[in-house]
């Protein structure tokens, strides 16, 4: 059993931040609404809409469970001033590997005058598991300002 997170910021069509703004999250295309934690551990679950409201600066989080969801579920997060559609909060990237090794150096020459041996190269480090989630906020950004600028009266391109 595994919880995964969710973060976002609650803010208006002009891009002001909505405090203390309810948030209820359905499963996608529904109006069933989802089971949700509000810790990574521990706690009650709550599914009565709506589960969340965003704090004075807007943010908002949650957590689901593998327990009540498959890795395919995705999900709808609304409020008043804002609707989020088909949001994958479980799939996650594949865990990173660790870099290799450098090679050692070689062994200078012997004499009183002898040089040092050379340095190995760096290990290159292995790949983020969390790059789905980092995508994910940069959409939900993309998502909002793309927003403003339909208010704006700009034609804008969704993209899903």
């Amino acid at each position: 059993m595994a919880r995964y997170h969710f973060q976002g910021r609650s803010r208006d069509t002009y891009g002001n931040v909505k405090q203390n703004l309810p948030i209820t999250i359905y499963e996608a295309n529904t109006s069933v609404p989802a089971i949700i934690y509000t810790a990574f551990t521990g706690g009650t679950s709550t599914s009565a809409a709506p589960q969340i409201s965003s704090d004075n600066y807007g943010y908002f989080d949650f957590y689901v469970d593998d327990a009540d969801y498959s890795n395919n579920q995705y999900f709808d997060i609304t409020s008043s001033e804002f609707t989020y559609t088909y949001i994958d909060v479980i799939r996650q990237g594949p865990a990173g590997t660790s870099g290799s090794s450098g090679t050692s150096g070689t062994d200078g020459t012997d004499g009183s005058s002898g040089s040092s041996g050379t340095d190995g190269t760096d290990g290159s480090s292995g790949t983020s598991g969390s790059l789905v989630r980092v995508v994910l906020m940069v959409q939900v950004e993309v998502l909002e300002r793309q927003e403003l600028m339909v208010q704006a009266g700009h034609p804008v391109k969704r993209v899903q």
